[in-house]
């Protein structure tokens, strides 16, 4: 009797082996490339809040370096009662600075020349409201503003965020 002491696989094992290997390295790849689109849109969508933070910092600091701040050449728009949807000021170099909303963007202007986009064509801004206090001569009230801003950061066709931000800015030069 002749016994046979082959060691190894048989070719089913091997098929067997191979198709689970097959179907781990897929859901692997898979679950990879997953990760890597969420990277993407989220460094995208970085991008964009971190324009939307640029601008209305940029905003708010210019009117609290700035002096002699006026609404009265802006429509209401879609403010409330009170509320102005622009706001033009003096800046510390003498020059007339102006924000407002035109086609859902936040736009500045200088000495009334060429209007600049202050947010992305991501954004899409809706409100932009400002409300003045303290701009009356011998009020003995330091001059104020409140600005609220609101609308839609989109990222792609899938991604959009809504925001609403309001913050409170003081003028800086003291009230004489």
């Amino acid at each position: 009797m002749i016994k046979n002491y082959q060691s190894g696989f048989t070719l089913i094992e091997m098929i067997m082996s191979v198709a689970v290997f097959t179907v781990v390295a897929l859901i692997a790849a898979g679950a990879l490339l997953a990760i890597a689109d969420a990277n993407r849109k989220a460094q995208t969508f970085k991008s964009v809040v971190n324009n939307v933070n640029f601008a209305l910092e940029s905003v708010a600091r210019n009117l609290r370096t700035g002096s002699a701040y006026s609404s009265t050449s802006f429509a209401r728009g879609n403010c409330l009662s009170g509320y102005m949807s622009g706001i033009s000021f003096a800046s510390q170099e003498g020059k007339s600075i102006s924000y407002y909303l035109d086609k859902a963007r936040i736009f500045r202007t200088v000495d009334g020349k060429d209007s600049i986009g202050v947010t992305a064509p991501e954004v899409t801004v809706d409100r932009f409201c400002f409300l003045l206090g303290g701009t009356e001569a011998g009020d003995d009230i330091q001059p104020h503003a409140l600005m609220l801003v609101g609308g839609v950061m989109r990222v792609g066709t899938k991604l959009e965020s809504r925001f609403d931000i309001q913050t409170f800015i003081t003028q800086r030069l003291l009230d004489s």
